[in-house]
């Protein structure tokens, strides 16, 4: 099992579980929207939060799911539960110690709140492997600002937790000691409020953010078939599987 889901209602905890980096391959999605689903179902949860049982967050989705040959699938499998998250009704609280990167990163870009230790690291590194973060295109330029998203996007620049938290991708830095203890101060704040107005104020703080995914699917289709028809592209992924320095020809 890669994904485990447990409830305490209101509550219901995502901890991803997928010794040692917590890679998101085609099981851990199907897992990881199963949970989601399963939670959506669910009148009884208001507050779902997501962590790792791992030293790590997460090193994102698999590089080898990102060659032509299995890329449509992993698309639409990973796109498909950030929708999924984003359209949630529960608010949703992700816990971060270690790294983020790749596809991790654009995960808790779709969390309501995000509480890491001071020792995490953000990175998308897409474009080292000549490829870019599609849902991150999508979303970081409405959340972040063109200037900070082509930071992130074009430089693959890793950000540090204090430097997360001024892009605007992160809540609260905390120590490692103290993650735990500032998501219960959080959690029994949201416990406070009516359960029905934070429902109906998430909607609201959805239409707020003018259609946060709006593009998406054209922006699929330039990775798809424009970007993995490339040469550098398979080059970059080839060589960070085999371990070498790639060698991009710009084709």
């Amino acid at each position: 099992m890669r994904v485990r889901l447990s409830y305490a209602p209101p509550r219901a905890r995502l901890t991803l579980s997928h010794s040692p980096l917590n890679v998101f391959d085609g099981d851990m999605l199907k897992e990881l929207s199963r949970g989601l689903d399963d939670i959506g179902s669910r009148t009884d949860v208001h507050v779902v939060i997501l962590d790792s049982a791992e030293k790590v967050f997460s090193a994102g989705v698999d590089v080898r799911d990102h060659l032509p040959e299995r890329l449509n699938e992993m698309l639409e499998r990973f796109h498909g539960v950030c929708r999924q998250l984003l359209r949630l009704d529960a608010i949703t609280l992700a816990l971060v110690s270690g790294h983020a990167f790749g596809g991790a990163m654009e995960l808790l870009a779709c969390c309501d709140f995000v509480i890491a230790t001071d020792e995490a690291a953000f990175a998308q590194p897409e474009i080292d492997l000549a490829c870019f973060p599609p849902l991150g295109a999508a979303i970081y330029p409405k959340l972040l600002g063109s200037k900070r998203a082509a930071e992130i996007v074009l430089l693959g620049r890793r950000l540090s937790a204090r430097e997360a938290e001024d892009f605007g991708l992160v809540t609260k830095v905390v120590s490692e000691d103290a993650l735990q203890a500032e998501a219960e101060v959080l959690l029994r704040s949201l416990a406070e409020k009516s359960p029905a107005a934070l429902r109906i104020a998430k909607k609201a703080l959805r239409l707020g953010l003018p259609r946060a995914l709006e593009g998406l699917e054209e922006i699929e289709a330039l990775y798809r078939d424009e970007l993995a028809a490339t040469e550098d592209m398979v080059e970059g992924l080839r060589a960070f599987l085999e371990k070498r320095k790639p060698i991009f020809r710009g084709k």
